[in-house]
């Protein structure tokens, strides 16, 4: 149940990952990113080999490269 409350809500993330898509090392377009931030977790889909698309909370969607704290904080890639 969605409650509107982005952290709560981000905790039912892993519970849907595991049960529609299956884990991976492959990092290209279509890849799905999940990362840990401070106790919530966060959703990036890769547009190529180096970049991806993801929503900040209070803020627009926006494209960033994959590397640095993203490549650090991510905690699975799915197919």
């Amino acid at each position: 149940e969605i409650t509107g409350n982005w952290k709560k809500d981000s905790l039912q993330i892993p519970y849907g990952m595991i049960k529609y898509f299956d884990m991976t090392n492959d990092v290209k377009s279509g890849t799905i990113l999940e990362f840990v931030f401070n106790d919530t977790y966060h959703l990036g889909i890769m547009v190529d080999d180096f970049h991806f698309l993801h929503v900040i909370e209070n803020d627009k969607s926006k494209i960033s490269k994959y590397k640095g704290i993203y490549k650090k904080y991510t905690i699975g890639m799915w197919r």
